[in-house]
């Protein structure tokens, strides 16, 4: 967030007008707690759309609630297929909060892997098996 309270994210509109972005608010009693974009980032061996979870954001005020897990599995239930969920090397809130996520979600049916392009853990699962 800037100074002025806003998120500033130099794709945030491409949300709002290109297929196989998704963007998503969540909300708390009617308040806006946070965000969800989601990018469809191609397809597997079997034809499932690969999810990116691109950005997720709760508020602090909205943190350690309940909120980010609820809406992390609504958003992997809404969305039947691959999943990879990406934190940045620093980040090590965010990695210990998706880990126990995913690990909740899967029941512990999940990978964790490393790419080239990216400094930082990946998990990745398959929200269709769960169904």
């Amino acid at each position: 967030m800037n100074e002025n309270g806003q998120y500033e994210y130099m794709y945030l509109d491409h949300y709002f007008t290109e297929e196989g972005r998704h963007p998503f608010f969540i909300r708390v009693d009617g308040m806006l707690a946070g965000f969800a974009l989601i990018r469809e980032i191609g397809t597997n061996e079997n034809n499932d759309i690969i999810y990116s979870l691109a950005e997720f954001f709760v508020m602090k005020k909205y943190r350690r609630q309940g909120v980010g897990q609820h809406a992390a599995v609504e958003v992997f239930d809404l969305f039947c297929g691959e999943w990879k969920v990406a934190q940045i090397a620093a980040n090590k809130p965010a990695q210990i909060f998706w880990r126990k996520t995913i690990e909740s979600y899967t029941k512990s049916n999940y990978q964790e892997i490393t790419e080239e392009d990216w400094a930082g853990p990946i998990q990745t699962f398959s929200s269709r098996r769960l169904k």
